[in-house]
C-alpha cells in the first residue's frame, strides 16, 4: 500500500520520504530512490501497485491508490495474501487489479473525487 500512497503524492513528499533511509523488512523491499522512481512510474501507468515479499516473506500484495475530492491521494485499498493464493508473477492477476481498482475507485468518489474534475485538459491544436 505504501508504494500505492506514494505513487500519488507529489516530489516533495517523496523527496520527505527518502529524507531518511527507508526500512528494509525484507531483501525485496525498495530502499534505493532510483528503484523506487521507476516502481512509481510503472503504478501511475497501471493505476495498481504490486508487491511480493517486499515487507513479509510468502506475502504479496495489490493496491490502489483512493483520491478526495482535491484529486489528493489520500488512503489506498490492498488485497494481500499467501503466495500460495495471489499469484503476481503471471498475468492471472489483472482481474484482481480490476476489482481493487474499482473498490479504491469507488471509495474515491464517495470522497468526492470525480476523474473527469481532477485529470488535466489536453487542448487539440
Amino acid at each position: 500500500m505504501g508504494k500505492a500512497l506514494l505513487s500519488g503524492m507529489s516530489a516533495e513528499r517523496v523527496d520527505e520520504y527518502f529524507s531518511a533511509p527507508p526500512v528494509a523488512f525484507t531483501p525485496h523491499t525498495i530502499v534505493h530512490r532510483e528503484a523506487m522512481e521507476t516502481a512509481l512510474d510503472q503504478i501511475r501507468s497501471k493505476g495498481y501497485s504490486t508487491e511480493i515479499e517486499e515487507l513479509a516473506f510468502g506475502r504479496a500484495c495489490i493496491a490502489a491508490p483512493i483520491r478526495n475530492r482535491t484529486g489528493e491521494c489520500v488512503a489506498a485499498l490492498s488485497a494481500s495474501g499467501p503466495l500460495s493464493v495471489i499469484d503476481l508473477d503471471g498475468t492471472g492477476h489483472q482481474e484482481l487489479a480490476l476489482q481493487v481498482i474499482e473498490a479504491a475507485d469507488e471509495v474515491s468518489v464517495s470522497l468526492g473525487f470525480s476523474p473527469s474534475r481532477n485529470q488535466p485538459r489536453v487542448l487539440s491544436a
